[in-house]
């Protein structure tokens, strides 16, 4: 027979309690939460209709009236700031509900510590929390000292399975495994082989590589993306900027598998080599060609006296009515400071300069012999390097790496080589020299970002001819100053730019790249 409801009267005092709900009949709450749902999702996930099922079952079969049902899916234990779990709370504290049951006591927390302060708030409130499975009521001084004991037991569980998972990921990676629900985006897993190339979607992903080396920004890559028939991991073709920033970081394309400190380097067929895959990872958008460059050395030409990016200005008619000429010039004022001194040209002038200069010395700069086998020495050591230092290169730039060591040494050495071998591919000095007039900006500025790593521009009144210094591919590029950062100001030295060394010789003898020529360095002047 069900319970006689009554009515609390309007005027007796409710210290701040519901007064709207059924004396004598508690009212309790229901809580359903789910850690993860992977690939459970679809018809068979049913854990929170049976979780929801218990809890009703029981609340009919006891005499409580069920308040409301909250739901938590894909949601930890061990995180106490649950939105759902939070709002139950905020129900007992306004007197709403009297407890919550729960199917197990391990879906209420799966920390001790969590747990006993979401259970001594539950307590301070005057209400209970009802685990059915565990049959315990937090209530009574044995649900009380036995709630203790199953979530010390859950604590643990969850220890062990962390560790268990760890352990498992470990052995994958050693025996070449990819530890992965799904392959990476290019491969195709086969029963007992492991990773392959797809034939299908394998040039699609070294075409995108070669695209970012080349200077596409990642929105234009993720473009062409969308204009094929690639989809990601989870089957999805919507591609964005930061979808294939992080895809291009991803080392399982140099045929790494990887989980947290454990690597595996030869775990399956590679999809790029290490040139490439530093190169895309080094690219500037902002000192690379692209599309919508609307001058030619923007982002290319740096300042000789604090070697940050010149930017770009128009200077004014006399009336100070319409702007003028356009003009390459320093910013002056960083973050660090201010540039002592700051250098600027007419762009005009500045542009036909430096197209006249990189036609002059394309040639000279060109590697002579077969760059191949020392750049393939380098990417050895480089790999040799990684796997000493016993971490990998993946989700974060390589290129930006400021710590100085054997592994950036090794990835500066291989992208210099990289660079110089691209520099194999362009036309001739006097071919472009007959085709420049015609080609569009974009192409132009394409050429100039595969030939040269920056353009230094000194101060001082002479034409902007004799106060250029060219810095073709091969130069180091980790010297110069990063966006953001608060990096002293320093003028541009020779040094900064040079190539490093091998610390090994190749293993044939072959002719090596012309070294890189510097033309004397101007005194900078002193400032006023």
């Amino acid at each position: 027979m069900a319970r006689p409801r009554y009515r609390l009267p309007e005027k007796l005092p409710t210290n701040g309690r519901d007064t709207s709900r059924s004396v004598g009949v508690p009212v309790l709450d229901g809580y359903v939460r789910v850690s993860y749902v992977g690939h459970r999702a679809g018809p068979r996930f049913i854990s929170p209709q049976l979780q929801e099922a218990q809890i009703r079952a029981y609340a009919a079969a006891h005499g409580y009236e069920l308040g409301r049902v909250f739901f938590e899916i894909n949601r930890s234990g061990r995180d106490e700031q649950r939105v759902e779990l939070q709002a139950a709370l905020a129900r007992i504290e306004r007197g709403e509900s009297d407890g919550i049951i729960v199917a197990r006591l391990d879906r209420l927390a799966r920390t001790v510590t969590g747990a006993l302060r979401t259970l001594s708030a539950i307590e301070a409130a005057g209400a209970s929390v009802i685990s059915i499975e565990d049959g315990l009521n937090s209530k009574t001084p044995f649900g009380k000292a036995l709630s203790t004991i199953l979530l010390a037991l859950a604590e643990l569980e969850v220890a062990r399975t962390a560790e268990s998972s760890r352990i498992a990921r470990r052995r994958m990676v050693v025996r070449g495994v990819h530890p992965s629900a799904s392959p990476p985006t290019g491969y195709r897993r086969r029963p007992g082989v492991g990773l392959q190339p797809d034939p299908e979607q394998a040039p699609l992903i070294v075409e995108a590589f070669q695209r970012r080396a080349a200077g596409a920004t990642y929105s234009e890559t993720a473009s062409f993306l969308r204009q094929t028939t690639l989809t990601n991991a989870r089957g999805g073709a919507n591609w964005t900027g930061k979808g294939v920033y992080k895809m291009l970081q991803n080392p399982v394309y140099l045929g790494e598998a990887f989980a947290a400190t454990t690597r595996n380097p030869d775990a399956h067929p590679a999809l790029v080599r290490r040139g490439l895959w530093l190169a895309a990872l080094a690219a500037s958008s902002s000192a690379r060609a692209n599309a919508h460059g609307t001058t030619l050395l923007a982002g290319l030409i740096r300042c000789g006296g604090c070697c940050h990016v010149l930017g770009k200005t128009h200077g004014f008619s006399q009336e100070g009515r319409t702007p003028g000429r356009l003009i390459y010039r320093c910013r002056r004022q960083y973050r660090a400071g201010a540039c002592a001194h700051p250098a600027s040209a007419a762009a005009a002038t500045l542009e036909a300069a430096v197209v006249e200069a990189f036609l002059q010395q394309l040639e000279a700069q060109r590697p002579r012999g077969d760059l191949e086998p020392t750049l393939s020495a380098a990417e050895q050591r480089l790999k040799q390097a990684e796997g000493r230092a016993r971490s990998h290169p993946g989700w974060r730039s390589a290129y930006t790496d400021s710590d100085a060591g054997e592994v950036a040494n090794a990835r500066a050495a291989v992208l210099s080589l990289w660079r110089q071998l691209q520099l194999t591919t362009l036309p001739s000095a006097r071919e472009l020299r007959r085709r420049w007039p015609q080609l569009p900006l974009g192409q132009q500025r394409r050429l100039l970002a595969t030939a040269l790593e920056s353009v230094i521009l000194f101060p001082g009144s002479e034409p902007p001819e004799q106060r250029l210094q060219l810095l073709f591919a091969g130069a180091r590029r980790d010297w110069y100053p990063k966006p953001g950062l608060r990096q002293p100001l320093r003028p541009f030295e020779p040094a900064l730019a040079t190539a490093p060394t091998q610390t090994e010789p190749p293993a044939r003898p072959r002719p090596r790249p012309a070294p890189l020529t510097q033309p004397p360095l101007r005194a900078l002047p002193e400032s006023r």
